[in-house]
């Protein structure tokens, strides 16, 4: 019975590794289009904007959420308005 407790163990422990966490960036950035583009120089979503301390919107949430994560898989979309990041 015991072996099979540690094994239970192991297992959770092993898949709680695993997981990855999802952040969804998404939009065109009309409402804050006249703002983005006088910081960035052009018409991109304020998600992608560096607007405090040279990093992007989308960065400090990373930063923020996953302060450790030691992967991160970034994917946008054909469009290049909507990203997601997976991190772990």
């Amino acid at each position: 019975m015991q072996a099979g407790i540690k094994a239970t163990k192991l297992y959770v422990a092993d898949s709680y590794s695993r997981r990855w966490g999802v952040i969804l960036a998404g939009g065109d950035g009309r409402r804050l289009l006249p703002l983005t583009r006088r910081i960035a120089g052009d018409d991109r979503p304020k998600q992608f904007c560096a607007i405090m301390d040279g990093e992007t919107l989308l960065e400090q949430t990373r930063c923020k959420s996953f302060p450790d994560a030691q992967a991160v898989a970034d994917h946008a979309s054909v469009d290049k308005e909507t990203r997601v990041l997976l991190c772990r």
